[in-house]
């Protein structure tokens, strides 16, 4: 059924969109163009690596955003590319709402799609649908369903006459996310180099209430519509010109997790600072390569790890996300769409690609480094065939003492067999604490003397049922308490722990947890109590905690480096390693995995993510910030949004500004000015 507004109310609706989309449209945007060819196989990764504008999306009733639908527009040689991510439920092979016949998956006007059952004349029904609209020298749409059919309509629902239907469409499942992407080839569209056309990306689904089928729109137009297809998308100019292919290796800015550049856009050489005895990381572009491609390093810094960068997606606003966890409320602002995993290069070096590869490179600085200029070089090689070599360079400041701060991990694993690596991992990235979630005393034992070998400190028990105190342990109370009950059962348990010579703790994450502040040995801050807690005074134990894969790497550093210092706090937490059933991987697991730090890939292989590595840089940082003591505000007076950060208001920093290389090698500069060899 096809549902229309009376006049009266699409005139309001008309006036009502252009309070609401003034200005909103405007002059035609250029789409950003990409010389490298898509693959359309219901995986729109291509939209993140190759710099597709995002289009916002809105209800088509109300005009109001909505969070649970993202589209994405691309320009490339074949012709448009758009890819939308939908996270509303789909209604999948056939099936219908409880007391209601299937519909027919897609058919249109009196010519139905072929194996597509017949509708009403004149009509277009459509089960769970997407489609993109193309408002230029046609007004098309191009329609799929999720089980990957496809046809296109006039916006009335009449046959379009493309026949042929010589554009490809896919669609695919995982999770709560069902993905769409398209390829249009410009001559299906009668658009051609410097043209305008006006672009919409269509969610459709049914609702049953009451005994009716009603449709629900989403669409990229601010105005509300009566129209089955949504209003006049934004305005996009088709580029005249593509950008070059990369043809050569080039440097990149340290953790550039930016769609892929093209050829020139790099750096020439990559360049670090950091003490004697710490990780230092190189950032790559290397071109599209037939063959495997591989990549060393010669100098002092020769047998670095290699890794390959990878990309994965969900859609959907963090606060959608967190809807599924309903105690665990987002800090800071922004979505999580894509996180970045590293597959670590294997003997054949790193896989072919039709598209540039990202490398991330991560070395340890020799710990008999003398202060001073350490250059090393980075050869790549496709096939046996040189395609470049970059420079390596690092400045290097003496060694840092040992920190007296806790840089602590909500560890997961109950399984002993991980945790002599997990814990050596862990320690490799800058912590030195973690939580033991194995129950039972023999269990206790085993993990405590685990992180002891490994540099850690094991003694915080998550469950102390049966456990015998010694000298430094602590003990969980209530996870986030928030109600009388909760907090009633904190102040019971403290002394209880106490008494038994255990230190309690806990994670306070609402205003009236606070009042626990004085009942507790130690507490861990949620990101929004820092600043109401700042002027309650100080404990020793008394640190900030995060959610790992919770924002991108420039937030991960700036909590780990600066914030975790806001106030005189006296550490770090961040949540957490290895979460998750064995086996489970972004393709199968339900939601984003965005409190893993490492994830499980099949078999339960653990895969680090550039999140995860970005943790370690802020770690670095805050050493450095530590080590300096007062001397720390000599380099924050020059880096005006430190100050954000340490007032416990980190969402202020301007990354656009941020420049988290400087920063660092002011922290260095100063450290060597200060130890003189």
């Amino acid at each position: 059924m096809i549902f229309r507004r009376p006049p009266i109310i699409r005139s309001l609706c008309a006036v009502l969109s252009i309070l609401l989309g003034a200005g909103a449209l405007g002059a035609a945007q250029p789409l950003p163009a990409s010389p490298y060819a898509v693959h359309v196989d219901g995986d729109p990764r291509e939209a993140f690596l190759l710099g597709a504008v995002p289009m916002l999306q809105y209800d088509a009733v109300s005009g109001a955003r909505d969070g649970s639908v993202r589209a994405y527009a691309l320009a490339v040689r074949d012709g448009l590319y758009v890819a939308v991510l939908s996270t509303e439920p789909v209604c999948l092979g056939g099936t219908a709402p409880a007391g209601q016949a299937p519909s027919p998956a897609i058919s249109v006007g009196r010519k139905p799609t072929p194996a597509m059952p017949p509708a009403s004349p004149g009509q277009a029904l459509l089960r769970d649908w997407m489609a993109v609209r193309v408002q230029g020298a046609k007004d098309v749409l191009f329609v799929l369903d999720p089980d990957g059919r496809i046809v296109s309509l006039g916006e009335e629902g009449d046959p379009s006459g493309l026949s042929d239907l010589s554009w490809s469409a896919a669609g695919s499942h995982f999770g709560h996310t069902w993905a769409g992407e398209w390829l249009i080839p410009w001559s299906v569209l009668g658009l051609k180099a410097g043209d305008t056309c006006r672009l919409s990306a269509l969610r459709g689904r049914k609702l049953v209430a009451g005994g009716m089928s009603l449709e629900v729109l989403n669409a990229s137009s601010p105005e509300p519509s009566s129209s089955r297809w949504g209003g006049d998308g934004p305005s996009f100019l088709i580029p005249a010109t593509f950008p070059p292919p990369l043809t050569s290796p080039e440097a990149l800015v340290p953790f550039e997790v930016r769609p892929f550049l093209p050829d020139g856009a790099g750096r020439t050489a990559c360049e670090e600072a950091a003490p004697a005895g710490e990780f230092v990381t190189a950032w790559l572009e290397c071109p599209a390569s037939a063959d495997p491609v591989r990549v060393t390093v010669s100098g002092p810094l020769a047998g670095a790890e290699v890794f390959r960068v990878d990309f994965w997606w969900q859609a959907g606003t963090r606060e959608e996300q967190d809807a599924l966890f309903p105690a665990r409320v987002a800090s800071g602002a922004g979505d999580v769409l894509v996180a970045e995993r590293l597959f670590p290069a294997g003997v054949s070096g790193l896989p072919p690609s039709r598209w540039p590869t990202r490398v991330y490179l991560r070395a340890r600085v020799p710990l008999n480094t003398p202060p001073g200029a350490l250059a090393s070089s980075i050869q790549v090689t496709e096939g046996g065939r040189r395609l470049g070599e970059v420079a390596w360079r690092i400045e290097v400041a003496p060694p840092l003492p040992p920190t007296q701060r806790v840089a602590g991990m909500y560890y997961l694993d109950r399984d002993p067999a991980r945790w002599g690596r997990d814990l050596r991992d862990m320690a490799d990235h800058g912590f030195n604490a973690a939580t033991c979630y194995a129950r039972g005393e023999a269990a206790w034992e085993r993990f405590v003397a685990a992180a002891k070998e490994a540099g850690m400190d094991g003694a915080f028990a998550m469950d102390t049922a049966g456990l015998k105190a010694f000298p430094g342990a602590w003990a969980y109370t209530v996870d986030e308490p928030t109600s009388p009950q909760a907090l009633a059962r904190v102040r019971r348990m403290a002394p209880e722990l106490r008494a038994r010579g255990f230190k309690a703790w806990t994670a306070l994450c609402w205003p009236n947890s606070l009042s626990l502040a004085g009942v507790l040995d130690g507490y861990a801050l949620d990101p929004n109590l820092v600043p109401l807690a700042g002027p309650m005074g100080l404990a020793k134990g008394r640190w900030t905690y995060v959610q790992g894969l919770r924002e991108d790497p420039f937030f991960n550093r700036v909590w780990a480096g600066i914030f975790s210092h806001a106030f005189g706090l006296s550490g770090f937490w961040v949540f957490c390693y290895a979460a998750g059933a064995e086996g489970d991987t972004d393709w199968s697991h339900p939601y984003l995995r965005h409190d893993v730090c490492v994830e499980n890939g099949p078999g339960g292989t653990r895969i680090q993510t550039v999140e995860w590595e970005a943790l370690r840089e802020g770690l670095l940082d805050s050493r450095l910030r530590e080590a300096l003591g007062v001397g720390a505000r000599k380099v924050d007076d020059r880096f005006p949004d430190v100050a954000a950060a340490l007032s416990g208001e980190y969402w202020k920093m301007d990354r656009r500004r941020w420049d988290a290389e400087a920063y660092r090698r002011a922290l260095v500069e100063e450290w060597g000015a200060v130890v003189k060899p």
